[in-house]
């Protein structure tokens, strides 16, 4: 998950590191939260953000 307006990673790295897992075929997902800078402050992301985090948890745990 990557907050598109972070200022620790830029966005572009992000895309780059997916771009490059996926060329060596491992199963990711990336999601993006375009709004939102280093932190997540209106509900939608959060709820969003949760919700990844659960079926993450779900799927793999």
């Amino acid at each position: 998950m990557h907050r598109k307006r972070g200022y620790l990673v830029e966005f572009e790295q992000s895309k780059l590191m997916v771009q490059r897992l996926r060329q060596k075929r491992k199963n990711i997902e990336f999601i993006s939260f375009p709004y939102a800078d280093q932190g997540l402050y209106n509900t939608r992301d959060i709820t969003k953000y949760l919700e990844e985090i659960k079926s993450f948890i779900e799927n793999h745990i």
